[in-house]
């Protein structure tokens, strides 16, 4: 491979990282505000992917499941933080 392919294959890489996801242990660590405003970027990034789908862009399927399994998580501890107090 050539030096300038290698570049733009870690450029495009690094343009399309997925998000960083976290553990459960994570999520329980945060405050309140903190998994709110968490929740509240989850869902305006599962927005951006379905508004991108239905333009036909390109979009990385995988990350639907990614952000909706996150979304679950942050809102079942979000619940449970609610119940306990």
């Amino acid at each position: 491979m050539s030096f300038r392919l290698k570049q733009s294959l870690l450029l495009n890489i690094n343009k399309y990282k997925l998000m960083n996801l976290m553990n459960i242990k994570e999520i329980k660590n945060l405050s309140s505000v903190d998994i709110n405003n968490k929740i509240i970027e989850i869902k305006r990034e599962i927005f951006d992917l379905k508004f991108k789908q239905a333009t036909r862009q390109s979009i990385k399927p995988h990350l639907f499941k990614a952000y909706k399994r996150m979304l679950a998580q942050l809102l079942t501890i979000r619940n449970n933080l609610k119940s306990s107090n």
